[in-house]
């Protein structure tokens, strides 16, 4: 009788799972599958992780108990299906939780498991396995347009947007996973991000913040995918947190803002470097049929690159390209998304177009807010917000005219004079000039609330403040574009997810006033520069939930042209 060997991974919390296992190892030395536990493993003068490591990659199999959920388990299981190896998931009915625990994640919950009452019970229904690869089946080649996989958390904290932050400081590419967008995140999902990438960035939460179990068990099953594949992934933890015996040496622990970065940005350069670099990750399994197909990731941003291959135009699409001042609503995964990279990419066909695409990473608009809040006046209130957004876009449309104008200004003094004029008069320094929109819209928000928490009579230290912006900053900023607009013809602005982490159960019509000040800020600018003969477009996309919140909010509701994508008409389907 040939015996393969299965090495044995699961937690020792549970004096009963661990006993059962125990058992169940004594029972299967004679059958089909032998089971080799970790408990039985010499470590004495060795290093922990390798040794399980070693054992993986030695095994036939890898047999892993789900009853309840472990870090180095689950790490254990990206390990061996990164090298290839079947996986027998194991889960004790005798524990009332077992079956919903294996489920809680998302990773397992389309994986078969073997259910097992007791030792004996176990041992008898190994002996039906098939031994069949999973990375076989799902395995994809490189995405070299988006090299980079990065898991994101489901709240939004200011540790997470750093990483976002850096990201779009190095201009790298990425796809990502968002448990607030799409809750499940298959194994087979994470197989063809992981498999696909040069480089992948895993942040470790502390037990204390809300869905850390779950994100960090996400996280250690790709860490382990990922090494188990031959990538070298970043592991980022803040302040401390979860310490897994199995990757503990491969996490890196950051505070602040600028530590963060500097992980990150490091990082971010590395997989740039590696992107230009032949793979040696060999093709190792030929893919089935159906598994050749690709139907298209779940998430736009995700495939940014290649979505001009299928994309399909609709009437939406085409109300969307051809209409001015526009917004665009629809459910979460309606497509908004979509259409905003293909519009985009449709303006830019035309060099002279200016075409200004903002994502932010993250914003300060609820701070915003909740600031704004405590002034008593609330005309004043609209007033300032639309004053901070006005000034917000007019630089970021500055800054764009200066990064086209640039490369002539360095061949022509007048030109270059001006430019430095321009940045001189407006404090544009190296600072503002260097980060992203993100950074900026936060300084703006930060120095707007910093004005109102400094102050003895916050109305009148806004009213100061927005006066300047109304007076000054922003005619000075606009005459500043309007000078150079020999290098284009048409501005454009597009806003994508300025709702991102907001949930829609609990939306506050506050946030969404926030919204319809920069809709109003838009109008403004539209009628400012077409006063001045100069072309310009706006398009604002929105969830459904937080356009119909915005309507309720909104007294003039017949300014707005709107694109819903509802897919409410079945001949749509």
């Amino acid at each position: 009788m040939t015996q393969n060997f299965a090495f044995l991974a699961f937690p020792q919390e549970s004096p009963t799972v661990f006993e059962t296992l125990n058992r169940a190892a004594e029972l299967s030395n004679h059958e089909p599958i032998r089971l080799v536990p970790w408990t039985t493993q010499s470590i004495y003068g060795l290093k922990i992780d390798d040794l399980v490591r070693e054992n993986i990659e030695n095994c036939e199999y890898l047999a892993a108990d789900l009853t309840y959920p472990n870090f180095n388990v689950f790490y254990e299981i990206g390990y061996a299906l990164g090298k290839g190896k079947p996986i027998i998931l194991l889960v004790c009915s005798a524990i009332a939780e077992g079956k919903k625990n294996a489920q809680m994640t998302g990773l397992f919950d389309n994986i078969g498991y073997l259910l097992y009452e007791n030792s004996a019970d176990l041992v008898a229904r190994l002996n039906d396995w098939e031994k069949k690869s999973f990375t076989e089946r799902y395995e994809r080649p490189l995405d070299n347009a988006q090299p980079l996989f990065v898991l994101d958390t489901l709240i939004k904290s200011n540790f997470r947007h750093y990483i976002f932050e850096e990201i779009g400081h190095r201009s790298v590419k990425y796809r990502s996973f968002d448990p607030f967008e799409s809750p499940r995140f298959t194994s087979a999902q994470a197989m063809a991000e992981i498999t696909s990438s040069v480089g992948c960035i895993i942040p470790l939460l502390h037990s204390g913040i809300t869905d850390a179990l779950n994100h960090n068990l996400r996280g250690g099953f790709l860490a382990g995918l990922a090494q188990g594949i031959g990538i070298t992934p970043l592991i980022i933890q803040e302040n401390g947190g979860p310490a897994p015996v199995d990757f503990r040496d491969y996490i890196t622990n950051t505070r602040g803002r600028a530590e963060t970065h500097r992980h990150i940005g490091a990082y971010c350069v590395n997989v740039l470097i590696n992107n230009q670099k032949r793979s040696n990750r060999d093709k190792k399994f030929q893919l089935g049929l159906v598994n050749q197909i690709n139907i298209g990731r779940g998430a736009a941003e995700n495939e940014s690159e290649s979505l001009f291959e299928y994309f399909v135009e609709t009437a939406q699409y085409t109300l969307a390209l051809n209409s001015d001042h526009v917004v665009v609503t629809g459910r979460k995964g309606s497509g908004k998304t979509a259409i905003f990279y293909v519009v985009r990419d449709d303006y830019l066909k035309d060099p002279k177009n200016l075409v200004i695409d903002l994502r932010p990473a993250a914003h300060g608009l609820s701070d915003l807010r909740h600031e704004l809040e405590e002034l008593a006046n609330g005309g004043l209130r609209d007033h300032t917000a639309q004053a901070m957004w006005q000034h917000v876009l007019y630089q970021e449309v500055l800054l764009a005219v200066r990064e086209r104008v640039l490369p002539a200004a360095q061949r022509n003094y007048d030109l270059l004079k001006q430019v430095a004029d321009i940045e001189s008069n407006l404090n544009l320094d190296k600072e503002t000039v260097s980060v992203d929109f993100t950074d900026r819209f936060e300084n703006s928000v930060s120095k707007l609330i910093d004005a109102i928490k400094d102050s003895k009579n916050k109305d009148e230290s806004v009213r100061e403040f927005t006066a300047t912006f109304f007076d000054k900053i922003i005619p000075k900023t606009r005459d500043s574009i309007l000078s150079l607009n020999k290098f284009y013809s048409k501005i454009v602005i597009m806003i994508d997810d300025l709702e991102k982490g907001w949930p829609p159960q609990s939306l506050d019509k506050q946030d969404v006033v926030i919204v319809r000040h920069l809709i109003e800020a838009l109008r403004k600018i539209e009628r400012e520069l077409r006063s001045r003969g100069q072309s310009f477009n706006s398009m604002v996309f929105l969830r459904s939930d937080v356009y119909e919140n915005l309507v309720d909010v909104t007294s003039d509701r017949n300014k707005q042209n709107v694109v819903r994508i509802d897919w409410s008409d079945t001949k749509l389907h």
